[in-house]
């Protein structure tokens, strides 16, 4: 018994998470993201990484993969009817370095605290370029299960 109570008093904190899946199959790109939050009361983001693979668009296009990580959170929010995740990170998309901002923005389906549904953003702009005319924007509607 005493080997595992200093093993036990050894092992690090572990926090309960609640984690959620969120996807995107349109027209424009697919995404696939994973976050986690810590429950608590302001349920902190502790997990997230996700792809999202742009698909030629009409007009300005846009082609070429993303990966997003926990550096990449900008803010997050959860409480128990909605959940918000927004990140900008810098990266080569068709080999040309640029700014990307997604924002996930649910709320929860008819009180299911399993399914979230809402939308996201994705602006992607040349690294340095301030000027709106140079960046694409893509929005549409975004699905989220609880694991």
């Amino acid at each position: 018994m005493l080997p595992f109570i200093m093993l036990m008093a050894s092992a690090e904190t572990s926090y309960a998470m609640d984690r959620y899946y969120c996807a995107v199959d349109d027209a424009q790109l697919k995404l696939s993201v994973e976050g986690g939050f810590e429950e608590g009361p302001d349920w902190p983001l502790k997990t997230l990484r996700g792809i999202v693979v742009f698909k030629p668009g009409q007009g300005k296009t846009l082609e070429g993969i993303l990966k997003i990580g926990e550096d990449d959170v900008v803010q997050s929010r959860r409480d128990d009817t909605s959940m918000m995740i927004e990140t900008s990170s810098e990266s080569g998309v068709n080999t040309t370095a640029t700014h990307v901002e997604l924002t996930l923005d649910t709320k929860q389906e008819k009180g299911d605290i399993n399914h979230f549904l809402g939308n996201y953003k994705i602006v992607v702009r040349p690294l340095g370029e301030n000027d709106p005319s140079s960046s694409v924007t893509r929005v549409g509607k975004v699905s989220c299960a609880r694991l």
